[in-house]
């Protein structure tokens, strides 16, 4: 993680990614790779077995949707994404 704080093309970023690496320390890597799998864009992109842009404006609006109501439900702010990562995530690896 401090290796990519260096680097500039990653700053508006760093959020986003300090969330995702917080969540690995509560989830194992297993787990989260399950849960990826499951969400519905990537499963529609490994089903069709094509390479393509991920979350377009449908998808990645209900991402938000669903992050906003997870944050709502904790409390916390949504640019606080450790909990609601972790619960969305948890949540995706038990659907597998």
């Amino acid at each position: 993680m401090e290796q990519l704080k260096s680097l500039i093309q990653y700053q508006k970023r760093l959020p986003l990614l300090e969330g995702a690496c917080a969540t690995l320390l509560a989830i194992p890597i297993s787990a989260v790779r399950d849960a990826v799998t499951n969400v519905p864009e990537i499963k529609r992109a490994i089903a069709a077995n094509s390479a393509r842009i991920l979350l377009m404006e449908p998808g990645l609006n209900q991402l938000y949707k669903q992050f906003q109501v997870l944050s709502a439900t904790f409390g916390v702010e949504l640019s606080d994404l450790m909990i609601p990562a972790t619960a969305w995530l948890s949540y995706l690896a038990q659907r597998s």
